[in-house]
């Protein structure tokens, strides 16, 4: 059986193929079939992908239940937990390019990740990345101190190399980041056509009032509830975004060291609370407190800015949802787990678009390990970071002074 399954795996390996070969293939039986001057209809090209895409999901259906069955006969062998890992990784591309292919036409696409994010950027800096991203790696895990800039836009949102090192295994993820991520997938979202539903990201400073407000004792007074409206205003202002075209709103928060979010559907109201840890309810040190004062304000933006459904808004209670991958013992990662759930949520129970996390184990551990290195790279590597062709001319530096070349 094992034998039979590492022999198939490689058969797995040929079959997955990159976006960029797919397309490369498709265009070449274009021109083989159609000539160089034939006006080919985009329906042509999707048959051509979808039928890749369909012959390559069953391989993988395949040789799936082929793991699974290894898995439930031997389940203590070391053998099978090594091509379960082998079987993830050989998979992981292959499903980013099968969700962005297959929802070309919907508003939760998540090809604009690809696109908006990481694409050009790593096109540009290929030489360096492919092969070599384990170095771009060290080089930001390298001298963790310094405050030299690796992220910036508009010259106001920053993070810094001390602050990206925050990815680095088993730490909490510094708030900075989280912000840049926000900044990420709100730009994400503009690039989406203008009749799309767009998410809204706020940023961390948005909940900081509701930190204090809950730790000092203080009352919410009408001062910080203005400064609450100034700061989302701000932010929308700098996406471009306004309510009138946003679907889902994520507020970000800290607590105790703690991330989780609160998501609004403010299109079809409803009111959620994504969280990793395994807390039963929101009456946990948590969330009491802070997701009142958070509903209160926002409510109060909502009928200040004059949204129509307000006050369904206002009436709403939090929900938070039960996910399999919740976690007892894992306390360095939320900062992870609350990045990765912003960007693949899209509404609903169960509508995470996107690799989903197993249950807490030694493989969920590595797939989180694998989102810290994907991350470092996305932050580095997108074309709207100010920054980027100065970082990236350290790191060939540095990689030339390695290697003892000129």
């Amino acid at each position: 059986m094992i034998s039979s399954f590492i022999q198939t795996g490689g058969e797995l390996l040929n079959e997955q193929q990159s976006a960029i070969e797919v397309i490369d293939k498709v265009c070449k039986e274009i021109l083989r079939d159609y000539g160089e001057v034939a006006d080919v209809e985009e329906e042509i090209i999707y048959k051509h992908l979808k039928q890749t895409i369909e012959e390559f999901d069953k391989v993988q259906s395949q040789h799936f239940r082929m793991l699974s069955a290894a898995s439930k006969k031997y389940r203590s062998d070391k053998i099978i937990e090594l091509l379960k890992s082998r079987f993830e990784n050989l998979n992981s591309d292959a499903l980013s390019f099968v969700l962005s292919s297959t929802s070309s036409t919907d508003e939760t696409n998540l090809a604009w990740r690809h696109d908006i994010l990481a694409g050009k950027g790593l096109e540009i800096h290929k030489k360096i990345l492919i092969g070599n991203k384990g170095y771009l790696w060290d080089w930001v895990h390298s001298n963790e101190n310094e405050a030299g800039l690796v992220f910036m836009l508009n010259q106001v949102i920053t993070c810094t190399k001390k602050d990206l090192s925050s990815l680095n295994y088993g730490n909490n993820v510094s708030p900075t980041v989280i912000d840049t991520w926000c900044c990420l997938l709100n730009l994400m979202e503009t690039a989406k056509p203008i009749s799309f539903k767009r998410r809204f990201f706020c940023f961390l400073d948005s909940t900081v009032g509701v930190n204090l407000c809950k730790n000092s004792g203080e009352k919410d007074g009408d001062g910080q509830f203005f400064e609450f409206c100034d700061k989302l205003e701000q932010t929308m202002q700098t996406f471009n975004l306004s309510m009138s075209n946003i679907n889902l709103v994520f507020f970000p928060i800290c607590s105790f060291g703690h991330y989780y979010t609160v998501c609004y559907d403010i299109s079809q109201p409803s009111m959620v609370v994504l969280d990793n840890s395994n807390q039963d309810n929101l009456s946990s040190v948590l969330f009491v407190g802070e997701i009142e004062t958070l509903h209160k304000r926002f409510t109060e933006f909502l009928r200040f800015k004059g949204y129509q459904k307000a006050t369904d808004i206002f009436w709403l209670e939090p929900t938070r949802l039960n996910l399999p991958w919740n976690t007892k013992y894992n306390t360095a990662d939320s900062g992870i787990f609350l990045m990765r759930h912003m960007e693949t949520y899209f509404g609903g129970e169960n509508l995470f678009y996107a690799e989903k996390f197993v249950e807490e184990s030694h493989l969920q551990q590595h797939q989180l390990n694998k989102l810290r290195f994907e991350y470092v790279c996305i932050i580095l590597s997108t074309t709207i970071n100010e920054v980027r062709d100065n970082v990236f001319k350290q790191i060939e530096e540095g990689r030339e002074d390695s290697t003892g070349r000129v």
